[in-house]
C-alpha cells in the first residue's frame, strides 16, 4: 500500500498558495459561512493555522501531493474524480499530529444537488479513519484541555473549530456515541462541558454523554442551530468566553452568580 507524507505536502502547499489559499477561506467564511468582524478573522487565522485548504478541481491533489495520491489506500479518488473536489479539505491528524487524510466539508448552499443526497462532511474510508476510535482536537489543544482541566464536547466539527479559534477548549466525537476510546481520551479531562446542536441529533448526543459522565453541565442557547452559527458577533463570543472563564473560576459548580444573557446552564438530566 501506498502512504503519504501529508504533512510535506500540505507545508509545499501553504508555502507556494499561502495568498490564493487565503482569499479562498475568507470567502467560504463570509460569503457562504455568513461570518464578518472578529468572528471571521478569528476563525479565518485559526484554520489557516490548522493547514486547511479549499481544493477547486479534480487535479488540484495531485499537483500538491503528486500523482501516488489517486492510490485507493489514500481514500481520496475515484477514479479520477476527486471526493474533495469543491471542498474544504479539513487534515485529519492524529496525537502524534500525523496527518492521515482529509475530511471534505462544503455548506448546502454551495453545493449542487443533483438527486444526490446531500454530505457537509465527507469523511475518509473506515479503512483509514474509523470515528468510533477517533476524536477530532489537535495534540496541542489536547494538551492545553488537559492542563486547564476542561473541555466543550460538541457535534460538529467547525462547532469545535469556531470554539478553539476564540480560545474555548473543544472536540468533537464526530458523531452521537461515546465509546470506550472517547473515555479513554476524556478521562483524563476533569471538566466536561456539553454545548450540542438543537436538534435531535444533538439531544441524543447531550442525553447520552450525562448518562456516561453525571457531573457533565450542559451549557444551551436558542437562538441558532448550532454554537457555530451563534458564534457569528463580538458581544457573543465575549459572552461565552466570559461564561466559560467564570465556570473555571467556580470549578464548573452551578451556583445564583451564573446568569448568562443568552444561555441556559444545567448540570445532569
Amino acid at each position: 500500500m501506498i502512504f503519504l507524507d501529508f504533512t510535506q505536502g500540505l507545508n509545499k502547499l501553504w508555502t507556494e498558495d499561502y495568498n490564493e489559499q487565503r482569499y479562498l477561506l475568507r470567502s467560504i467564511l463570509e460569503n457562504i459561512r455568513g461570518l464578518k468582524g472578529e468572528a471571521l478573522d478569528n476563525l479565518l487565522e485559526y484554520i489557516i493555522k490548522e493547514q486547511m485548504f479549499y481544493v477547486p478541481n479534480d487535479i488540484f491533489m495531485c499537483d500538491v501531493f503528486g500523482e501516488e495520491v489517486k492510490h485507493y489506500s489514500n481514500g481520496i479518488y475515484f477514479g479520477d474524480v476527486c471526493n474533495l473536489c469543491y471542498r474544504l479539505a479539513m487534515p485529519v491528524r492524529l496525537l502524534d499530529n500525523t496527518v492521515i487524510g482529509f475530511i471534505g466539508y462544503t455548506n448546502k448552499d454551495d453545493f449542487d444537488d443533483d438527486n444526490n443526497a446531500f454530505i457537509k462532511y465527507r469523511y475518509p474510508p473506515k479503512y483509514i479513519l474509523q470515528k468510533n476510535k477517533y476524536i477530532y482536537i489537535t495534540r496541542d489543544e489536547f494538551k492545553k484541555a488537559i492542563d486547564e482541566q476542561y473541555i466543550c464536547i460538541v457535534d460538529g466539527l467547525f462547532d469545535q473549530k469556531s470554539l478553539e479559534a476564540n480560545g474555548i477548549n473543544a472536540v468533537s466525537l464526530c458523531g452521537s456515541s461515546v465509546t470506550e476510546f472517547h473515555k479513554l481520551y476524556l478521562n483524563s479531562i476533569k471538566h466536561k462541558v456539553i454545548i450540542a446542536d438543537n436538534d435531535e441529533a444533538g439531544r441524543n448526543m447531550a442525553s447520552y454523554i450525562k448518562s456516561v459522565w453525571t457531573d457533565a453541565v450542559e451549557i444551551t442557547q436558542s437562538e441558532t442551530k448550532d454554537i457555530d452559527s451563534f458564534l457569528h458577533t463580538p458581544d457573543k463570543i465575549k459572552e461565552l468566553k466570559n461564561l466559560i472563564n467564570t465556570m473555571k473560576l467556580e470549578g464548573f459548580i452551578l451556583n445564583h452568580r451564573l446568569k448568562p444573557e443568552r444561555f441556559a446552564i444545567r448540570k445532569g438530566d
